[in-house]
């Protein structure tokens, strides 16, 4: 690293951002976390792509040459419910409103925790369930969540990030 805060690179916050916290970053330069979140903002780091990255590093995506069989294979492998169930969370979740929310301190780092763990518990439990062919208990679950979404506005099939490549 060169200097203090001012003197941060886009390339120094970047590998930064990849294995520490806003919070984090911010106690380390003695900033506010405002400041942190102008700066990833001001060089174009967000989050998603830094998650995409990892995801890409680690192996768990960039599949896109694969065979469908291979492809249902790799996505019904037990092995696979962690970082499928992480991965679902930024998709649906945390790759949108919240992480806006987020990064105008709407919501915590330590609120984002939880809610990121409750979403990859949840989402592990289906695919759990779904694994073990439990169709009529996954059925009957989300049967009674009907009820409370009723009166939400109707789903919009998202799916522009199908045809792009990360």
């Amino acid at each position: 690293m060169n200097g203090g805060w001012d003197d941060i690179t886009k390339a120094e916050l970047t590998e930064l951002a990849k294995e520490l916290t806003d919070r984090m970053i911010a106690d380390k330069y003695g900033v506010t976390v405002g400041q942190v979140r102008y700066k990833r903002k001001k060089y174009g780091i967000t989050m998603y792509d830094l998650a995409c990255q990892a995801a890409l590093q680690e192996g768990i995506v960039g599949r896109r040459n694969i065979k469908a069989s291979a492809a249902k294979d790799w996505l019904l492998d037990r092995k696979h419910i962690d970082p499928l169930a992480k991965a679902l969370t930024q998709y649906a979740f945390r790759s949108g409103p919240v992480e806006n929310m987020h990064a105008e301190g709407r919501l915590t780092d330590e609120d984002m925790k939880i809610l990121n763990q409750f979403m990859v518990n949840r989402l592990a439990g289906l695919l759990q369930k779904a694994l073990d062919g439990a169709w009529e208990e996954i059925a009957d679950v989300l049967d009674r969540y009907i009820t409370f979404s009723r009166g939400w506005d109707s789903a919009i099939p998202v799916m522009t990030e199908f045809k792009e490549k990360f």
